[in-house]
């Protein structure tokens, strides 16, 4: 494409504006961040895709992109980005000091002679599960013969413990594989 030709498609006439730049022709130059620029920003640090934005605005993909990858967005975005990266590294920071507080009172509520013994049950049963002790599932999922079933249970009962099975169901080796 001819130079001049260029000159007149990358400027809008009131300078605010560059769509193309004239070393490569793909790259969409913002010189201002209009209020629909600022709403794709937010709905990008949001996570949104390309498309989410583009419906919601009622704009093409290629536009929100065409924003997206504009030089001063991308700096508005990674300034942006960079505030959101120092809450979250304050909350964080937060939520770990008080882990301090939360093992005491979970310390208080299981030593506390005033303490329900199904506070403490609950107290104790949570601060295992979070120690990586969760207890497991209630349901059993296997596939298993009858014989199989009869040997585990047989087993159990000749080491003393309780075994229950609620509900078993047991299928043929056809009714298995379809």
């Amino acid at each position: 494409m001819p130079t001049q030709v260029m000159e007149m498609l990358s400027s809008n006439g009131n300078g605010e504006e560059h769509r193309f730049n004239l070393d490569n022709d793909r790259q969409y130059n913002i010189k201002t961040i209009s209020q629909k620029h600022r709403e794709m920003i937010r709905r990008l640090l949001l996570g949104q895709s390309n498309i989410e934005i583009a419906e919601a605005l009622d704009v093409t993909p290629q536009t929100v992109s065409n924003v997206k990858n504009s030089p001063i967005v991308q700096e508005k975005l990674e300034h942006m980005q960079t505030i959101l990266d120092a809450e979250t590294l304050d909350v964080s920071v937060r939520i770990q000091q008080l882990s301090h507080d939360a093992v005491a009172v979970y310390q208080q509520l299981l030593h506390s002679p005033n303490s329900k013994e199904e506070t403490k049950r609950m107290v104790a049963k949570d601060v295992l599960d979070k120690a990586g002790y969760k207890a497991p599932d209630k349901h059993l999922h296997a596939h298993m013969t009858g014989e199989q079933i009869d040997e585990i249970v047989r087993r159990g009962k000749e080491q003393g413990v309780v075994t229950g099975v609620e509900e078993a169901e047991i299928l043929t080796e056809e009714e298995d594989n379809g």
